[in-house]
């Protein structure tokens, strides 16, 4: 026993020496109990445990105050940019805060989601504008416009695709474009961008399961080759399988971002973008042939 805890005991000043107060902690407790009960010799050893237990703790403590001040610094600077509207410079200090203390950064975290929500208020009349005067690539020029709200073709198989009728320009400062969407059942959903013809454009792809998380893909399309940027699995609520879902694509340089809903961004590198057209994509077998809904576009950054 005495020479198990006395490993014990070794193993804790290592990883404190190592910076790594919790496994030290650990590794006392790990002595302690071996100890219990052994008896007058092991007196000695467990009094120079419980003593360097009580400086780690004490050194445990101003260390967890040192991260929490820290946390504070960077979520107070992130709350300015917040304020300013500046959410792209905000990000990496509201995640950096986080991470250093979750419980500090929670009123920066729920501040930047609030400012994110505000940023992307949508625009009624920003769909019809831009899709109107487009042009259907793919499928049946069955698309319906109800108001605010753009409706794929109902159909049981296949590959719908509306181009929008503006050239815009993809590349060089921050932009973003910003729809919603809602579908019932298993779908197949596209965000197009960067829409030059059918052998070259860039996708945020959705495609949702009946159960399970969502398949989020960024991909981009040249010469009539498939590259798949980035790839990530999204848990969605119920209310967000029935209701409506944002998607969101941030462009800067070769560097995209595309977020679903309040989920975590998705990043991807890509050479820089041409100037092309915007799209709308909805592809393979649709429930009872139900179209896909589509509302409040917003386009940031654009001329």
């Amino acid at each position: 026993r005495l020479e198990r805890a006395t490993r014990l005991f070794e193993a804790a000043k290592t990883a404190n020496k190592a910076g790594d107060a919790e496994a030290a902690v650990l590794r006392l407790f790990d002595a302690q109990r071996v100890l219990f009960d052994a008896g007058k010799e092991a007196d000695s050893l467990t009094a120079r445990i419980e003593a360097f237990a009580k400086r780690i703790a004490a050194a445990h403590a101003r260390r967890r105050k040192s991260i929490d001040r820290a946390a504070s610094l960077l979520a107070k600077v992130a709350d300015r940019y917040i304020a300013a509207g500046w959410l792209r410079i905000a990000e990496p200090l509201v995640r950096e805060s986080e991470r250093l203390s979750p419980s500090v950064a929670a009123p920066t975290i729920a501040a930047f989601r609030k400012a994110e929500l505000g940023s992307e208020a949508t625009d009624d009349a920003a769909i019809g504008e831009m899709f109107r005067p487009g042009e259907f690539i793919w499928g049946k020029d069955e698309w319906v416009f109800d108001g605010p709200v753009l409706s794929s073709p109902s159909y049981d198989k296949g590959r719908q695709l509306r181009i929008g009728g503006r050239r815009l320009d993809f590349a060089g400062k921050e932009r973003s474009v910003t729809v919603e969407w809602r579908a019932d059942g298993e779908r197949d959903v596209r965000l197009v961008f960067a829409y030059r013809h059918i052998e070259e454009y860039c996708e945020l792809r959705i495609q949702t399961w009946n159960s399970g998380p969502a398949t989020v893909e960024i991909r981009r399309v040249r010469d009539d080759q498939l590259e798949k940027l980035a790839e990530s699995s999204v848990p969605l609520s119920d209310d967000e399988r029935s209701g409506w879902l944002r998607l969101r694509i941030d462009l800067g340089g070769e560097q995209l971002r595309a977020i679903v809903g309040e989920h975590q961004p998705i990043r991807a590198k890509s050479p820089e973008l041409p100037r092309g057209f915007l799209g709308l994509m909805v592809v393979g077998d649709a429930p009872e042939n139900s179209p896909v809904e589509f509302r409040g576009l917003k386009l940031e950054g654009f001329e």
